[in-house]
């Protein structure tokens, strides 16, 4: 067993958003190398312990290497497991998204039912690692696009239901909607 470990992530596969580094028992003296772009979060007996920013740090985990041995023997495993969690920060990535159905909607205008379709790309980037980590990921080991996309998309549709509703009832027809793409 070494006495100490790096823990960082070099982000093969650009489509995820987080993952979580597979050493969950992180002794003294371990280091973690956060790259630029990325933030990472230290879950330490169910509480989180930073963000850490871009560089090198030494982490103190309550796994002292020599004792570690000794005190894992009642407990099969490390008494005081703690993982990494990295954040993607400053990549933005690009959903595309959908009406899977044409909406009907009456034309305050013309009176007549009319089924219009919506889409576009929405942009996502994580402003709060510890938010995005309680809120979106929770105990899985990692976060990718395809998650994003399922968690998203029918919030995002929703609120394009909603608003495209409140600009035809404001009295604008059909025909103004490509004025109020916003």
């Amino acid at each position: 067993m070494p006495l100490f470990s790096v823990l960082s992530w070099d982000e093969p596969d650009s489509s995820l958003f987080a993952w979580r580094h597979p050493v969950d028992n992180i002794t003294m003296g371990s280091q973690l190398i956060v790259a630029e772009g990325q933030e990472a979060v230290l879950l330490r007996e169910g509480r989180f312990v930073g963000p850490f920013g871009p560089g090198r740090y030494t982490l103190d985990a309550r796994n002292i290497p020599l004792l570690q041995t000794l005190v894992n023997l009642p407990f099969g495993a490390s008494p005081f497991p703690a993982s990494v969690w990295f954040v993607r920060k400053l990549t933005a990535i690009e959903l595309p998204w959908g009406t899977p159905s044409p909406i009907n909607v009456l034309d305050p205008r013309f009176g007549i039912a009319a089924p219009v379709r919506v889409h576009g790309t929405a942009t996502y980037r994580v402003a709060d690692s510890y938010k995005f980590l309680v809120g979106l990921v929770g105990t899985t080991s990692q976060f990718s696009r395809e998650d994003m996309a399922s968690t998203m998309r029918p919030a995002l549709l929703q609120s394009v239901t909603i608003a495209l509703g409140n600009v035809i009832q404001a009295g604008s027809g059909i025909l103004d909607l490509p004025l109020k793409l916003d």
